[in-house]
């Protein structure tokens, strides 16, 4: 339900039930989300009469045009679509949490007989397990480094294993157990993998004595070079990247601390997995001013944990009101995580170690900051924007002689790259490679949506930027989006930097603003590149397999709904293949001939 906020709608007209309310701008655009137990009563807080509001709250409802009502059957749902749609739209007078990068995880494989251990930042379908998210990158690629040489389990592609005809280099220096070319078991490889996951799970005290009791059988019975090699894994496995600071009581747990300077905050996780400190990840919030404590945590939880495991227990300096029942819908199935607020002994040493990390973040974060609004303001002062842009946007085209053609968009907010907003647009409506008309489509397809960039980067030079100021223009925006164009002058060896009517301006090699526009020409390009080559490889790869003599529209169609793409295809064994009804060995052999190569 939308109710327009002019004139002052009757607070008697809302509903009493639990629900979300949303202020939306005259565009549209989501301002504000919050929960309440009873929507009347807590709108009448904004709207009703003799009311006192903090600076921040006054000043969103100035630019507040509708207000929208969602109900729900109970305070708990509530609390959840609350989170899920500050997730969504990342409102500009929420708390928000601006690290949203991916987190590695170790993936342990479940298909065919020798399942591969891998580091990923996406979790994929199938029934593979993941462990983590890892705070550190490096920690987590030295885990799966050193659990696969103890184990002997394969890091290498699937297509790369299946090409296979003798060991590699890592089984001869003692690191894979060679399963390509059938040096062990698939039963002892499965063993091998169950291992992994004991580990992973923080059992590797079960593992280490397993092995040492076949090490000492190898030696009582003179097998001195293979207890040398089990002696060997024992060791990788009691290698100091397996321990950390351990608690007694063991469980597992997150220690949260925070800091907060104006309007920005941090958040800093003490990670304790099955009794031991994994390691320690900090997380910038924005639109923190008027926010105490309490609530900063509970805007950081009702993120961070939307679509994350819950440990057992979350420790936090002070009490969050909410966050118990927050908590609770989050884990409808399961129990829902411990509080502990304010605790002694060693989880009180935690919180201090957690506090003491978000004010070092919230620092550096401050510094960053800074740094960016030098930027900023030197952007509005080159190119006459009205204000300092904080949301900037790179446009690039890649394409091999019209083929498959690609835009890419990339979107930085203040700053920082941000994901969420990168694009890729397939512009195959577009006649000819016509570099011009690829960009025009590009950015008017992009104005279809907001929010809008408070400038768009285009790769290219006057002519570029002509074509992305028609669309622009056409789409009626010119008063409410800056452009830019930055091209590569191989002559001079530099980069020559347009403004909005196409006037050359002069930056020395180095300056921030130059190297800050650089930067976004060179994500776009990067990012529109490999998209390009993805889309080209998977035409390839369809083309192929529509080649491959007895497959047909209809065993194509199987292949699709079993697979889901051409590459997935490529990826299967030929078994997997053969066991498919209409495709016979033969068939997959072909198959696997014709796709073989491609699915490295």
């Amino acid at each position: 339900m939308r109710i327009p906020l002019d004139p002052r709608p009757e607070l008697s007209t809302f509903p009493m039930a639990p629900g979300v309310y949303l202020f939306r701008d005259g565009g549209g655009s989501v301002l504000y989300v919050g929960k309440a137990k009873e929507l009347r009563r807590r709108l009448a807080s904004y709207l009703g009469p003799g009311r006192s509001l903090p600076p921040k709250t006054a000043v969103m409802l100035r630019h507040a045009r509708e207000l929208e009502l969602l109900t729900t059957p109970t305070e708990e749902e509530a609390l959840v679509l609350e989170a899920r749609l500050i997730k969504r739209f990342r409102p500009r007078y929420n708390v928000r949490l601006r690290d949203d990068k991916a987190y590695p995880m170790i993936r342990l494989g479940a298909a065919g007989p020798f399942p591969r251990i891998s580091l990923v930042r996406r979790k994929v379908g199938g029934r593979a397990r993941y462990f983590g998210p890892y705070p550190s990158a490096r920690a987590a690629r030295e885990r799966v480094r050193l659990l696969a040489a103890a184990l002997g389990l394969r890091t290498c592609p699937d297509s790369q294993m299946e090409g296979r005809r003798r060991p590699c280099l890592q089984h001869q220096i003692g690191r894979c157990s060679a399963p390509c070319c059938g040096l062990i078991t698939p039963e002892e490889y499965r063993r091998r993998v169950e291992e992994a996951a004991a580990v992973l799970e923080g059992r590797q005290g079960e593992v280490v004595a397993r092995l040492r009791r076949e090490m000492e059988a190898a030696a009582e019975a003179l097998e001195f070079e293979r207890a040398a090699m089990l002696r060997d894994r024992i060791g990788l496995l009691e290698q100091g990247a397996w321990r950390g600071l351990e608690l007694k009581s063991g469980g597992d747990m997150d220690i949260l601390g925070v800091a907060v300077a104006g309007d920005t905050a941090v958040v800093a996780v003490v990670e304790v997995r099955h009794g031991v400190v994994e390691g320690e990840l900090e997380m910038t919030l924005t639109g923190c001013a008027d926010e105490e404590e309490g609530s900063l945590l509970y805007g950081f939880a009702s993120q961070w944990y939307l679509d994350r495991p819950l440990p057992r227990e979350l420790v936090v300096p002070v009490e969050v009101e909410g966050l118990a029942p927050l908590l609770a819908g989050m884990a409808p199935s399961s129990a829902p995580a411990r509080l502990t607020v304010a605790p002694s002994g060693i989880r009180g040493r935690l919180l201090k170690m957690a506090a003491e990390n978000a004010r070092q973040g919230l620092q550096a974060a401050l510094r960053t900051r800074e740094s960016w609004e030098m930027v900023a303001q030197g952007l509005a002062r080159l190119l006459g924007l009205p204000g300092p842009p904080q949301r900037v946007e790179g446009v690039d085209i890649s394409n091999t002689s019209g083929i498959k053609p690609v835009g890419s968009l990339v979107a930085f907010l203040e700053g920082r790259p941000w994901k969420r907003g990168y694009r890729t647009y397939h512009l195959d409506s577009v006649p000819g490679p016509d570099d011009f008309a690829m960009i025009h489509e590009t950015v008017r397809r992009r104005l279809e949506r907001t929010p809008l960039p408070h400038l768009i980067l285009i790769d290219g030079g006057r002519g570029q930027l002509s074509a992305a100021r028609a669309a622009v223009d056409g789409a009626g925006l010119g008063d409410q989006v800056a452009l830019a164009a930055l091209a590569k002058d191989r002559g001079r060896g530099h980069d020559l930097l347009y403004d909005q009517v196409g006037r050359l301006l002069e930056l020395p090699p180095g300056d921030p603003v130059l190297s800050f526009l650089q930067r976004v020409r060179d994500e776009a390009h990067r990012f529109g590149l490999k998209a390009h080559r993805r889309r080209r490889d998977r035409a390839s790869l369809r083309s192929r397999l529509l080649e491959v003599e007895g497959i047909g529209p209809k065993r194509f169609a199987l292949l699709m709904e079993r697979f889901g793409s051409p590459a997935q295809v490529a990826r299967a064994s030929e078994e997997e293949l053969a066991a498919l009804p209409t495709i016979s060995p033969a068939l997959a052999r072909r198959i696997k001939e014709a796709l073989g190569r491609e699915g490295r």
